[in-house]
């Protein structure tokens, strides 16, 4: 994570999904975030891309080159809620 400016932060990440049977079948995503601190609140926004190599009709094909954009709150208390 790096400071993009004061109370603001980025950050990246990569990650995979997988199925719980034995299809063997993953998808990858890429994200990047944007986080904003006010008052004891943080908020963040950002994108995820993912991609599959599995077939359209696999458990895991509707992923393949869907981006989400997100956005994504919580307090000091916890309490949190986002939106894709």
């Amino acid at each position: 994570m790096k400071i993009v400016r004061s109370r603001a932060y980025y950050a990246e990440g990569k990650g995979v999904f997988m199925t719980k049977d034995d299809s063997n079948e993953t998808a990858t995503w890429t994200g990047q975030e944007i986080a904003h601190y006010s008052g004891r609140k943080r908020r963040d926004v950002g994108s995820v891309f993912c991609s599959t190599s599995s077939s359209t009709t696999g458990k895991l094909g509707f992923l393949n080159n869907v981006v989400g954009v997100f956005e994504y709150e919580v307090d000091e208390s916890g309490k949190s809620g986002g939106k894709i």
